[in-house]
């Protein structure tokens, strides 16, 4: 309804009891360096 109406405050986010939890969505992120980085730093 909020993302329809393109009103997201935090106001109306409050009055329909919604938090970051509902909100958001946790990712796995995985970060690595390239063999030459890796060489480099060795």
């Amino acid at each position: 309804e909020l993302h329809r109406s393109n009103s997201f405050t935090g106001e109306k986010l409050r009055e329909k009891n919604l938090s970051w939890v509902d909100i958001f969505e946790e990712i796995p992120i995985k970060v690595s360096n390239s063999a030459l980085i890796s060489a480099f730093m060795t």
